[in-house]
């Protein structure tokens, strides 16, 4: 599965409406050793929750495992929806992800992510705002509001 497959996966999701409302995303990516790039896992990803909840995200709070191969992410947005994304990376042998979506009157588990291919890069500047933004949240060790 690819980021533009996701972005269709997800899109078929909201437009069936049997969620209902999203209210929050979970996803976790496991890139493998080769791949290592937590910080384009996560600027990959959010055109995809910007689509779920039709918003930007207003905060943001990171932490990150001291052996830096985990990167955990939590962002809300204006409305109380939650986005919560875990990029890894280290022992696996092939890259696979997992998305859950709920909504106010079900959720959804999308199958298929067990060979998910990284190959689309975010573009540069996508990842460097979101390498900046991380890196302040880390150093403040608190959530940071986002522009």
């Amino acid at each position: 599965m690819t980021l533009d497959e996701l972005n269709a996966a997800v899109s078929d999701v909201l437009a069936g409406g049997k969620i209902g409302t999203p209210v929050s995303m979970r996803v976790h990516v496991q890139c493998a050793g080769t791949e290592s790039r937590p910080v384009e896992a996560l600027a990959g990803f959010m055109p995809t929750a910007r689509r779920v909840f039709n918003a930007k995200p207003q905060r943001m709070m990171v932490r990150k495992h001291a052996s830096a191969e985990q990167l955990n992410v939590l962002f809300e947005y204006e409305g109380g929806q939650t986005c919560f994304v875990t990029c890894g990376s280290g022992c696996a042998s092939a890259s696979r992800m997992q998305l859950l979506l709920f909504g106010s009157a079900g959720l959804v588990r999308l199958e298929g992510g067990e060979h998910f291919d990284t190959g689309r890069r975010p573009e540069k500047c996508e990842v460097d705002t979101w390498q900046a933004r991380i890196q302040t949240a880390l150093s403040s060790r608190r959530p940071i509001l986002l522009e």
